[in-house]
């Protein structure tokens, strides 16, 4: 027996496991989990001993040892493998020394068990010498540990093996139920619902948990599975391995006839997936308890991830209904209104962005990532903005002719003049949406979100556009979502409407470094229309406009959803950059792996699509369209980063980038400029491709991504991009004789149905462990099996 490491924690993990494996196999994500924490974990393995030199081989002997070409002494090799699985796992190790089953004699010499040992029943000489000497080594390994809280985990017996069904009896003996915790032993409870039969057998009233594992604990568990290289292709092997078992068992003379030789590699593999298959179907590793209590706790992290994953969902589903009913809308209204009130509103949001962008000054951000507020907080962040909100609405009211005489437009005077209005609303509504995103409680921002936006543009302002108003019902619309979003968000917080100038807290030290650059990225998102707006007149820049927002749309939908999850929760998480990473990665190759292979195949029906959305008078945007969709999909992951790197605490990383992309920005602008507008479309594609890049090569290198997680994420996102953008271009050529709206249909049926074939015949070879944990939590657990493996 040893024990490695000096206890000094107040409670102590005892795993007990039958054989030098059980434990490893069935809860190492767990123990991965509780070691990371700081937690004392012990792992105490029943069966460890050799069988004595001169003990004759029983024929169960005789059949395994040939079976598995084993020696008399198997188990020196099986130790340093259990050595080296619980140094992965940074448990520590304990080896009681008692005989396998196959192994045990009676007082006669006579084998215990001659044939079977799984779903036999115990021997009575088990039962009245083993489990008691059993007992006695198990009170011995406790006693060291003191007076310490001590929680013991014991198999379930899923199986019936007979030494799991002795380890749980000997440990129910002499352990108070309230501190005792089962756990399924994999692989036999490879298929989970055989669970809960056996249990209903048992009597008990029994309760189950479940631990949702980071992919870092998944990984963690198979690393140290693969350290047992002399079990793996016993308990994994290959159909042909197992057909050649069933022959040693039935017809042994025929074993010297056949090849032995297993691949570990191709063994591990397949123990690889069937662990996968059973965390996916179960959603984690699952205890149980027979009365309810002494249940571990589930990790916050864990809960953080539900939470955050309740989020998301509720954002994506409030943004598929707000752009969705947008785009719908947006669609009549351009309809009715034409190309030019489309661009007057344009020019004034480019003034209202960069206000609300000063006006946030971060401080909003940095109410999301301080760990703790308080009420001065909250006032300070309310005052400076209601404060920046007169002062930067003023000076655009004041600015007004000055701007519309730059465009050469005097109708963008009054348009701007009444929408800086917005400014005050938007501004008053911040601080209480902060405190809504710091709670993840994102259903009811959207909720409030697509009312206000539903009853300004639906009831408002498209009466209005039907009615003759022009751009004031644009205008108008804006004006009521903006006041009834203040009004909903506020009545759902009911913050203090004190006001303070004083910074207690060191939230302006943090905003500093995201008004930063948030400017600068306003800057590189607004030179495109400010150049076009000047250069071309008003109404190219709605063309663009219309453009850029049926390219941006689909993309605005899941990277909004995604941006307020990533930073509050990043922010939650900020001493946890591992766990951070793996979140990151999977959003960051499924955002891939959707927005790539459809914004090419949005570029590739670009006339089609105007035509049909638009109408003929929007056949001019076009060509804007056939570039614009190739840069959203480098903007989406470039604009997943930000929040990111915010959450971690180093906004300072994208500031300095961002205006380094900036001084690129101007450069490429210079020249876009003097050529024509289709060059300055061309240049925002050049621009955001490098801000991707320089971006990307931050946050990995922060976050630790490897290459070959970065490797495994290109080769998804190519393979995805080439197959369905081939298949729909092909398509697409087959049908150019058709009716538009019949030959956009089946391209984007197509596109779809080729996408869903290369996911599920590529899913378990292209696709990175973090992508599919993360798609994992919005799988139907009973389908995670049969989906995955």
């Amino acid at each position: 027996m040893e024990i490695q490491k000096v206890i000094t924690s107040k409670i102590v993990y005892f795993f007990v496991s039958p054989h030098l494996d059980d434990v490893v196999l069935s809860c190492g994500g767990f123990i991965r989990h509780l070691t990371e924490a700081g937690e004392h974990v012990i792992i105490a393995t029943v069966i460890t001993a050799d069988v004595p030199v001169d003990t004759p081989l029983s024929t169960e002997m005789r059949r395994r040892h040939n079976l598995w070409r084993l020696d008399n002494s198997p188990f020196a090799a099986r130790r340093q493998e259990d050595v080296d699985a619980s140094a992965i796992l940074g448990a520590q190790y304990i080896h009681l020394d008692l005989l396998d089953a196959i192994y045990r004699r009676d007082s006669n010499g006579k084998p215990l068990y001659i044939k079977n040992i799984v779903h036999a029943p115990v021997h009575p000489d088990d039962l009245e010498n083993y489990v008691p000497a059993l007992c006695e080594e198990l009170k011995r390994a406790l006693s060291t540990l003191g007076d310490m809280e001590v929680r013991v985990f014991c198999p379930l017996a899923i199986g019936k093996h007979v030494d799991h069904v002795i380890v749980r009896a000997a440990v129910e003996s002499i352990c108070d139920s309230k501190n005792l915790i089962y756990f399924e032993d994999f692989p036999y409870v490879i298929k989970p619902d055989v669970v809960q039969p056996q249990l209903n057998n048992d009597g008990e009233s029994w309760q189950s948990t479940i631990f949702e594992l980071t992919p870092a604990e998944i990984n963690a568990r198979i690393a140290a599975t693969a350290c047992y290289v002399s079990q793996i292709p016993k308990m994994f092997p290959s159909k042909l391995q197992h057909w050649k078992n069933r022959i040693v068992v039935h017809l042994p003379t025929m074993g010297r006839f056949l090849d032995w030789s297993t691949d570990l590699n191709d063994a591990c593999r397949r123990m690889a997936l069937s662990t996968r298959s059973y965390i996916n179907q179960v959603g984690g590793e699952r205890y149980w308890t027979s009365n309810g209590d002494g249940l571990p706790k589930q990790s916050s992290s864990n809960e953080l991830a539900k939470s955050a994953t309740s989020s998301f969902n509720w954002n994506l589903a409030g943004s598929i209904a707000r752009y969705g009913a947008g785009f719908i809308i947006n669609i009549v209204l351009a309809r009715i209104l034409g190309p030019e009130p489309y661009g007057l509103v344009a020019v004034a949001y480019i003034f209202i962005s960069i206000g609300n962008l000063i006006i946030d000054s971060g401080l909003n951000s940095g109410l999301v990532q301080k760990r703790e507020i308080n009420d001065k907080d909250i006032h300070y962040v309310l005052t400076i903005q209601l404060f920046l909100a007169f002062i930067i609405g003023g000076l655009i009211i004041g600015m007004a002719p000055l701007i519309a005489k730059f465009y050469h437009q005097s109708a963008i005077i009054p348009v701007l003049q009444v929408l800086t209005t917005t400014l005050f609303f938007q501004a008053a509504s911040q601080t209480s949406t902060a405190l809504l995103k710091r709670k993840l409680n994102f259903k009811r921002i959207q909720q409030a979100q697509i009312t206000a936006y539903l009853v300004g543009y639906l009831g408002i302002g498209l009466p209005l556009a039907y009615s003759g108003y022009g751009v004031w019902s644009l205008v108008f619309a804006q004006l009521i979502q903006s006041f009834l979003y203040l009004c909903f968000v506020y009545a759902m917080v009911r913050h203090s409407l004190s006001l303070a100038f004083r910074d207690s807290g060191g939230i302006s030290r943090f905003g500093v470094n995201i008004l930063g650059a948030n400017i600068a990225n306003w800057i590189i998102s607004n030179y495109d229309n400010t150049s076009i707006g000047w250069a071309y007149g008003t109404t190219n820049l709605g063309l663009y406009g219309r453009a850029w927002t049926l390219a941006m749309t689909p993309v605005g939908i899941v990277v909004n959803s995604a941006q307020s999850v990533l930073f509050s929760a990043s922010s939650k998480l900020q001493e946890s950059v591992e766990l951070v990473r793996d979140a990151f990665l999977g959003v960051f190759t499924i955002f891939g792996i959707i927005l790539f292979p459809f914004s090419i195949c949005e570029a590739l029906v670009a006339y089609d699509l105007i035509q049909f959305v638009y109408g003929d008078k929007w056949l001019k945007a076009a060509p804007i369209m056939e570039v614009l969709p190739l840069a959203m999909p480098f903007f989406a992951l470039m604009a997943l980063q930000g929040p990111v790197l915010a959450g971690l605490g180093k906004p300072g990383v994208e500031f300095k980038l961002q205006w380094l992309v900036l001084g690129f920005t101007l450069i490429v602008f210079m020249f876009a400029i003097q050529s024509s507008m289709q060059m300055i479309v061309w240049s925002v594609l050049v621009i955001y491709i490098f801000r991707f890049f320089v971006l990307s090569i931050a946050t990995f290198k922060i976050l630790c991504i490897s290459k070959k997680d970065i490797k495994s994420t290109l080769i998804s996102i190519i393979v995805f991009s080439s197959v369905v953008a081939s298949t729909v271009f092909l398509t697409g050529q087959f049908l150019s004789g058709l009716p538009i709206p019949i030959k956009l249909l089946v391209q984007v049926l197509v596109g779809i149905s080729m996408w869903i074939l290369v996911f599920i015949i590529g899913r378990n070879y292209v696709l990175p462990v973090q992508a599919q944990s993360l798609i994992n939590r919005f799988l139907p657990k009973r389908y995670a099996t049969t989906f995955w493996y």
